[in-house]
């Protein structure tokens, strides 16, 4: 995309953000010079006249019909269109255009990447771009010529190599279409911003700590807790949370603002991140670093004895952190073991932060949130890029202390935004619709937990089967199989309930560094305390509905993104140990196949109905489960498995396994001992009859 620089950036709030809005269009035509001709939706713009995208050199491959998400500029004066900056294709694949090249005697073949995919292109020699094998290649979705009968297609770029070190991310980055490089103004304006005005309110004097992972790089949420020494709340607390002001930083209508809506959020890889905002603000002026001067956005919060919320207050101003902490360290401080960094921070700071912890405990126990126990894998990478392990992330309270404070900041965010009536873009989590629910109860009958069916659902329903299972063999399926159950999260600028919370009222405020959402929130708060004049909240409001449909899709983007790469890491790893035996539970069952999860690392792989021998398996919708034809042998959900790992492939991620053994029974020998068991039965009923 090639950003903007808005001539009139900050007269106000709206007059800035009404220069430019995003918008859906249709490809209906081509120029002659191949530039593209579209259709903007209805009630965008009053110009009569088709926009047309001049296309760069960057942007991928199009064809007539195919929908866009675009960004639209107006001149200052009147509501004409006066460019247009491509942000993605709507409901696109763009997996099936990048792949890995091989070399072959007639020319080379690139192999596509895309999980289950047998699909390979055949390259023209005179089109190969100097292509060596294992290189990631974008080719050219029409053919550019063809030669005894078969296509031949281009290679416009290539990406990297397979066997470089960060290569595997480099493929989901090119296969969800995600920004990756900096324009230059936008490097260029981030790097002249030195400087920051001190806000109005002083929060130097409070004892402000952050704890983050111990290798984080940004740091954009602080915390401080005191005992609320006032006669109407005894034994209550008041939590502090302060997060960076990057709406102080980053101007609407600025290229590092339409850059950072662009992105939407930023994507974290196992070898690298792509952040939302240029260094120069996300790990320096917009970081809460340890022991230096920062603007931020604080919310005061007053709980009782019981976590209960009596009343908020937000404030801008300056902190200062005064400790940069790292969870593990204040875990330890929490178990008894203080370092030279936390024995003389416990008492006056750790201690507090976790006395009021436990007071929203207390809260939340009431509350009932959705209660899921799906620890998070972690893959550590040697300097080569090389896995060296992949752990289950330990479930600390430190790390739980932390999401508590900033549900409950977030919660203040969108209750003062929604009673003031300002536009605001919240968070929301719909409940399971009826046919999820219906598989679920499949799924707790399938494995035999003596449950009443569900007809519909709370999160108290849904806790008290987790707490059930947790005591069973079937703990991680029904974790699994509730998670499945749940419905995407999205944003709107409709307020609606959170389900997985069980909240009324939500909004994303917490890491505006790393979440567009979070800088929108900020800036309606800043705007409803009349903290900053030019930014004005009134019917002329930026067009948030749109704005959250993009955020949305470029979080799933994100998502889906990091899964394949997490997916592509887990292959590598499992590359040379090709025929090694792991233990699995059987998460899913479909017509052409089994879905297990291997119990050590959590990888998932499948096993097809091809690798279960001579025995034909008929599959039940009714059951999810799979039976055999003459052993009468039946899989299902939550079983057990012994497997053999047939095939890993780290292009695509693909794990491909062979079934050894099921409930600790042989395979081979549960299955061929039924089918001879028949067979005698049958013969002696033939000697009788004769």
């Amino acid at each position: 995309m090639n950003s903007i620089q808005n001539k009139d950036q900050s007269s106000s709030y709206n007059s800035a953000v009404n220069q430019r809005t995003i918008c859906q269009a249709e490809i209906i035509d081509f120029t002659e010079d191949k530039d593209l001709i579209l259709k903007i939706e209805k009630g965008t713009t009053d110009n009569n006249l088709d926009p047309i995208y001049v296309l760069g050199k960057n942007d991928p491959s199009f064809n007539i019909g195919e929908k866009l998400l675009v960004e639209i500029l107006f001149s200052s004066d009147h509501n004409t269109l006066t460019k247009i900056n491509f942000i993605n294709k709507i409901n696109e694949s763009t997996t099936s255009h990048i792949g890995i090249f091989k070399k072959s005697r007639s020319g080379g073949i690139v192999y596509s990447i895309q999980k289950g995919s047998r699909k390979k292109w055949s390259i023209n020699p005179k089109f190969e771009n100097s292509a060596v094998d294992d290189d990631i290649v974008e080719i050219e979705d029409r053919p550019q010529g063809s030669f005894k009968g078969k296509n031949y297609h281009k290679i416009r770029n290539i990406i990297g190599n397979l066997n470089e070190n960060k290569s595997l991310s480099l493929l989901a980055i090119k296969e969800h279409n995600i920004p990756y490089q900096f324009p230059n103004e936008v490097i260029n304006e981030a790097s002249k911003i030195k400087d920051f005005k001190k806000n109005q309110q002083n929060l130097k004097n409070l004892f402000f700590v952050t704890i983050d992972p111990t290798d984080a790089r940004d740091h954009d949420d602080a915390v401080y807790a005191m005992k609320d020494t006032h006669k109407d709340n005894p034994n209550g607390y008041i939590i502090w949370v302060a997060i960076a002001d990057v709406a102080q930083f980053v101007e609407i209508g600025s290229s590092i603002d339409i850059e950072a809506r662009l992105r939407g959020n930023s994507t974290y890889f196992v070898d690298r991140v792509i952040p939302m905002l240029p260094e120069n603000l996300s790990n320096n002026l917009c970081s809460l670093k340890e022991n230096m001067e920062r603007p931020c956005i604080a919310v005061k919060i007053r709980i009782n004895s019981n976590g209960e919320k009596l009343e908020h207050n937000f404030f801008r101003g300056t902190m200062i952190s005064k400790a940069s902490l790292g969870y593990e360290e204040v875990q330890d401080a929490y178990e008894g073991k203080t370092s030279s960094k936390t024995e003389p921070l416990y008492k006056p700071v750790l201690e507090i932060l976790f006395l009021a912890f436990e007071a929203l405990l207390k809260s939340k126990s009431k509350r009932q949130p959705l209660a899921l126990n799906l620890p998070e894998r972690e893959i550590q990478l040697s300097k080569k890029g090389e896995v060296q392990s992949i752990n289950f992330k330990k479930q600390l309270s430190a790390n739980k202390l932390i999401e508590e404070f900033m549900v409950l900041a977030n919660i203040c965010a969108a209750e003062t935004l929604s009673n003031k009536k300002v536009p605001a873009i919240y968070r929301i989590h719909e409940e399971p619709s009826l046919e999820k629910i219906n598989a679920l109860n499949e799924t707790i009958r399938s494995i035999d937990l003596k449950l009443k069916k569900l007809n519909s659902v709370k999160t108290a329903d849904l806790n008290r089967i987790l707490t059930l299972a947790s005591t069973t063999d079937h703990s991680s399926l029904i974790n699994l199989s509730i998670l499945r159950t749940m419905t995407q999260a999205y944003y709107s600028n409709k307020l609606s309930s959170h389900f997985g919370l069980n909240l009324q009222k939500y909004a994303h405020f917490t890491s505006p560094i790393r979440r567009y959402a979070d800088l929108i929130i900020h800036r309606a708060l800043i705007a409803t305390h009349d903290w900053d004049t030019t930014l004005v909240s009134n019917e002329q409001t930026p067009d948030l509905k749109t704005l959250s449909q993009h955020i949305s899709l470029t979080e799933r983007r994100s998502m889906n993104a990091e899964r394949d790469t997490t997916d592509r890491y887990l292959a590598r790893f499992l590359k040379d140990k090709i025929g090694g035996e792991f233990y699995s539970l059987i998460s899913g069952i479909t017509r052409f196949g089994i879905f297990i999860q291997l119990e050590e690392i959590g990888a998932d792989g499948l096993i097809p109905l091809s690798n279960l021998g001579s025995e034909y398996f008929k599959y039940d919708d009714n059951e999810n489960s799979l039976t055999g034809k003459t052993s009468k042998t039946k899989i299902k959900v939550g079983m057990s498995a012994r497997v053999s790992l047939l095939e890993a492939d780290e292009t695509s991620g693909g794990l491909r396994f062979k079934l050894l053994e099921l409930n600790g029974q042989l395979f081979d020998k549960l299955v061929s001992h039924k089918k001879t068991k028949k067979k005698k039965y049958k013969l002696r009923r033939k000697k009788r009859r004769s």
